[in-house]
Formats: structure tokens, C-alpha cells, sequence
């Protein structure tokens, strides 16, 4: 089930109705001047003396209902902050997660060319043999080894581009992975706290 989502009272979030603590604070207030107001209109001492005594309650009762409000206007904030949090953190987790298959399947293409090169540099060799010891099939050997010779060079040429791509991948996936034991060491280290 997901958590409630409580209304929000940050600057730039939605605006919310004033919460009764404050509006009844307000009254409060209100009726601490109003009562100090009277009383002073009034002038007796004993009119003065129970209008500050009920000032102060009032306002006492006021400052009350304020500070419950802004411990929760920040209890609020702060579940807003660890669900983006959570949120931050799990979208980090299937990053990284995305970038070593990447890498994975990034090292499997880079092993596979290798093999292709390795294969088309041993037909290379062996046209080159034959071609020695068959001087009659010379022009045909020497228009197998020339096209050999072109897919080895793009071979090369994209080994040279899957290892420049595994590099920049790998270097992605130890920033993630970084990136991650951060998170996940932030993470302990506020249950813990």
C-alpha cells in the first residue's frame, strides 16, 4: 500500500489550506489584543492584571499551536524528502544495473570480433602459404588474400571502436557502482543514526 502523500507546504508545492493550528493561534492572538485593548480602555488594576494574565495564556496557548504546527509542516518535509530519496535511490540502482549489462554484452561483442580477427588472420596466414606453394592459383589467392585483408582492417577497425565503447561503459559502471555503495552506505548510516 502507498504511504499517504501529505500535503504540501514547501515553497513551489501545491498550496495548502491553513491548518486549523494556525488559524486557531491567530484567534488566540487576536483575543490577547483585544482582551490587553479592553483592559487598558478598562484601567483598573484588577482589569489590568487579569488582562495580562489571560494575554499571557493566550499567548502561550498561541506559541503552543504554532510550534506543534511546525513540527509538523517539517515531519511532513521530511517523508517528502525520503521518498524522493528512495525514489533517487532506485533509479541509481537500475542504472547501474542497466550499465553492467551494457558492459556485459559490450565485453561479449568485444570477444566475439577477437575471435573473428583471430579466425580471419589464420585464413590470411593460410592463404599466404598457399599462395607460395601454388604458383599456378597465384592471381586467385592474391584476390582472396586483398579481400581478407579489407575485412581485417574493418575488423580492426571496429575491435578498436567496441574497445574504446567497453572502455567508456566500464568507467560508467564503476561511477555506478560508486555511485550505488554511496547510496547504499547513506542509506545505513541513517538507519543507524
Amino acid at each position: 500500500m502507498a504511504p499517504a502523500i501529505p500535503r504540501s507546504t514547501e515553497p513551489g508545492g501545491r498550496r495548502s489550506r491553513r491548518p486549523w493550528r494556525t488559524t486557531t493561534a491567530l484567534l488566540l492572538l487576536a483575543l490577547a489584543v483585544v482582551t490587553g485593548g479592553a483592559a487598558i480602555v478598562v484601567g483598573s488594576v484588577p482589569v489590568l492584571v487579569g488582562g495580562i494574565v489571560l494575554a499571557v495564556l493566550l499567548g502561550s496557548a498561541a506559541a503552543r499551536l504554532l510550534g506543534d504546527e511546525v513540527v509538523q509542516v517539517r515531519r511532513d518535509w521530511s517523508q517528502d524528502r525520503a521518498a524522493q530519496a528512495h525514489v533517487v535511490r532506485r533509479d541509481a540502482e537500475s542504472k547501474a544495473r542497466q550499465h553492467i549489462d551494457f558492459a556485459e554484452t559490450m565485453a561479449e561483442r568485444v570477444r566475439v570480433r577477437q575471435s573473428q580477427v583471430e579466425a580471419l588472420a589464420a585464413q590470411l596466414e593460410q592463404v599466404r602459404e598457399d599462395a607460395a606453394a601454388q604458383l599456378l592459383r597465384a592471381d586467385a589467392a592474391e584476390r582472396e588474400a586483398t579481400l581478407l585483408r579489407t575485412q581485417l582492417d574493418e575488423a580492426h577497425a571496429e575491435l578498436l571502436s567496441l574497445q574504446e565503447s567497453l572502455a567508456a561503459s566500464q568507467s560508467a559502471e564503476l561511477d555506478a557502482r560508486t555511485q550505488l555503495l554511496a547510496w547504499q552506505q547513506a542509506d545505513e548510516a541513517r538507519r543507524y543514526a
